[in-house]
């Protein structure tokens, strides 16, 4: 069941309908009124009736139908996009078409329920590629409820950390490890995390962390290090992260510029870290609207 979104005077909150019976009886009439409106516009998702754009999404071009006045009050990038320009209104034709490439269909479609409703299923299965389709068409509140998702379900992250280093997927490592850094302490106390490879670990503390002190740091890499069937590349990786720490620092085991263990961290074999540093994400490109047809 899909929650229902209400917009009161007060902000925007969400509920679900047997939840009524403890809300009095304006917030009951402003929920009913907004599951009114919420079915009103669901029958409009990937609905060709009025529809001005329309989408060829993935690799098999599946067509999705439209309304420009939603995904412009949703998305900074539909903003700009649909934006009327001088020199092509009077040439534009009813339905404009969008080629979306590197989407899957099925999360495009929920990233439309999403702006349409207000709300879509974010499942283990689906949760990355809706983050980064939030992420490439500004969609705050999509990207915040994707979050929040991660940071329940915080192991299916590490998970996913492991998996992408595997394919080289560099978007999606990024962005497991903006959530491992927003949640160091909790990941360092997940089972997952002392099976993770030396390289992996590195690149982990090599971001900032929001929350953690560096005594609770150190003690998870420590733990880390005693889980290890190679001691010699363990020791390695502890000294180098203790090296950087605040407290390594303050010690003169590292200089203030970071430069000291570089070839160390080299010699650990890190991989694409610099690459992953370097990377764009989470945000592509635009190109210009220069006919009916374009692609994002």
């Amino acid at each position: 069941m899909r929650a229902l979104i209400v917009t009161s005077p007060t902000g925007i909150f969400s509920t679900n309908l047997h939840n009524m019976s403890s809300l009095d009886d304006t917030a009951q009439e402003q929920l009913q009124l907004g599951s009114c409106y919420q079915d009103q516009l669901l029958r409009f998702v990937n609905n060709s009736f009025l529809a001005d754009v329309s989408f060829l999404v993935g690799a098999d071009a599946k067509r999705f139908y439209a309304h420009r006045v939603l995904l412009v009050h949703c998305s900074e990038v539909f903003s700009e996009m649909f934006r009327p320009r001088a020199e092509t209104t009077k040439k534009r034709k009813s339905v404009t078409t969008v080629i979306v490439k590197n989407v899957k269909p099925s999360v495009f479609l929920e990233m439309l329920y999403f702006i349409y409703c207000g709300d879509c299923e974010v499942t283990r299965k689906n949760v990355f590629d809706l983050l980064l389709v939030a992420s490439k068409y500004l969609i705050y509140y999509l990207q915040k409820k994707c979050e929040r998702f991660l940071m329940e379900n915080i192991e299916i992250v590490l998970e996913e950390y492991v998996a992408a280093s595997k394919r080289i997927d560099l978007r999606v490592q990024q962005l497991c490890l903006s959530q491992i850094s927003s949640n160091i302490v909790k990941v360092c106390q997940l089972p997952q995390f002392l099976k993770l490879p030396g390289t992996l670990v590195l690149m982990i503390f090599k971001q900032k962390f929001r929350h953690g002190t560096d005594r609770q740091l150190m003690d998870a890499v420590d733990r880390w290090r005693a889980s290890q069937k190679d001691q010699d590349q363990a020791n390695r990786v502890y000294r180098i992260v203790e090296s950087h720490s605040p407290a390594g620092i303050a010690n003169g085991r590292v200089s203030s510029d970071g430069t000291a263990d570089r070839t160390s961290i080299r010699a650990l074999a890190v991989g694409p870290t610099d690459q992953v540093e370097a990377s764009s994400f989470p945000f592509e490109p635009m190109q210009p609207m220069s006919s009916e047809v374009t692609s994002v």
